[in-house]
């Protein structure tokens, strides 16, 4: 979290921002105490980890997910860099693809999503947000692609 800039935690002390769904977002990460506090002020917070991080603590719900080697997906890291990951081992008990998670509660929203793997959600994306305009799963390879 100490990449977000100061208008996300103003936002959410201002009520501005009420509700936040985060996948993974601890990392290992430790929250500040102020953070924290900032945090407690959400109307609605659900955190989607593979283990009880300090955030996962503060949540309304905690779904289960899993580790890096247990899932199909894209990550975006903090140079732009867009990279395909496979998954190694099977997710253990209930924990489920991120997508799939996104999905579920998609189709409770009434979203009409219709994606079913992790090229669709690259897909999707790519078709949505300017900044992966034209990236596909499949054109990521091993080595990724750089976005701006």
């Amino acid at each position: 979290f100490g990449h977000l800039n100061g208008d996300f935690w103003k936002a959410i002390q201002k009520g501005e921002i009420k509700a936040l769904y985060i996948l993974n977002g601890d990392l290992g990460l430790t929250l500040t105490e102020e953070q924290k506090n900032i945090l407690k002020k959400l109307e609605f917070l659900a955190v989607q980890d593979f283990f009880m991080s300090d955030l996962a603590k503060l949540a309304n719900v905690v779904l289960p997910g899993g580790v890096v080697f247990e899932k199909d997906g894209t990550f975006t890291n903090q140079a732009g860099r867009v990279q395909r990951f496979s998954k190694a081992l099977n997710l253990p008990g209930s924990a489920k693809q991120d997508w799939d998670v996104l999905l579920q509660l998609g189709k409770k929203f009434n979203t009409g999503w219709s994606l079913v793997s992790a090229s669709d959600v690259m897909n999707d994306l790519a078709e949505n947000v300017k900044a992966f305009e034209g990236i596909s799963y499949f054109k990521l390879g091993d080595q990724g692609i750089q976005i701006s």
